[in-house]
């Protein structure tokens, strides 16, 4: 018969070793949670840029067959509306009708999200892999009748956006111009999604406080609309602060110059 000393030994033995295995196999499926992910992560990112590639071309398309570019639609509107999806009503303003873009400067860039019905997209092409609406800024000056015919390919009076690189401070919307005459631009909110457009209408606050975003989205950290103005901001996701994501910056911003839509007619121009 053991002694009570030997029964008691091989007990903690036993659970030395089950503390032992529970502390691989917690290492295991951090390692495993991790991979996925990033898998995810890398997923979300490929699927986010072929949306703005078939927009892009949409955008392009859409350009050849009326020569204009159309008005941002309201994201106001829930995917039930009959004006979900659909450009503002009022070529070359984009404003004072029904539907009508959401935002202006009081100059001539116009906001609001990408009108994909107008676009012949699908609903699904309104928004990102994380549900939010794809944001969409224009001169309204390109959105009129024969834009494109008026404003060419050599034109310098066309192009009101100013779209920076964010390499300054964190704290203030500064460093270099990458272009101050954009015609238009797509983005994503990203992952956060602060600011973006939902599938209500309502805009999605994840309490972001990265000056950068606060700018693209033209919001507070409650989402809350500031003032609208022409500039954006496009980089790499950043890190500021790895204590607190809500420093982080991961807006997807692609921009336009008048060169950026050309035809046939604009190439036989340029020469």
């Amino acid at each position: 018969m053991k002694s009570p000393r030997a029964t008691a030994s091989n007990a903690a033995f036993t659970l030395l070793e089950l503390s032992l295995v529970l502390g691989v196999l917690s290492l295991l499926i951090a390692g495993i949670l991790s991979v996925v992910t990033q898998n995810t992560r890398r997923a979300a990112m490929m699927e986010v840029s072929r949306k703005m590639d078939v927009i892009e071309a949409a955008l392009l398309n859409f350009r050849r067959l009326n020569g204009r570019l159309p008005c941002p639609a309201d994201g106001s509107y829930a995917i039930t509306s009959q004006y979900f999806g659909i450009e503002g009503a009022t070529t070359g303003t984009c404003t004072g009708g029904t539907p009508a873009a959401n935002f202006t400067d009081g100059s001539n860039t116009i906001g609001g999200v990408v009108p994909i019905k107008t676009l012949g997209l699908s609903n699904d092409y309104a928004f990102d892999p994380w549900n939010g609406r794809f944001f969409y800024a224009v001169d309204k000056r390109i959105t009129g009748a024969s834009a494109f015919t008026t404003y060419t390919v050599t034109s310098t009076s066309i192009g009101s956006m100013s779209i920076y690189d964010g390499s300054s401070t964190p704290t203030a919307i500064s460093g270099t111009a990458r272009t101050t005459v954009a015609i238009a631009m797509v983005m994503s909110f990203g992952p956060n999604g602060h600011g973006a457009y939902q599938f209500s209408g309502v805009r999605k606050s994840s309490g972001s406080n990265n000056i950068d975003e606060l700018q693209n989205c033209h919001c507070d950290n409650t989402a809350t609309a500031t003032a609208f103005d022409y500039k954006f901001v496009q980089h790499p996701p950043t890190t500021t602060s790895s204590s607190d994501p809500t420093y982080n910056f991961d807006d997807i911003v692609r921009y336009y110059l008048r060169s950026s839509f050309l035809n046939t007619t604009d190439t036989t121009i340029s020469r």
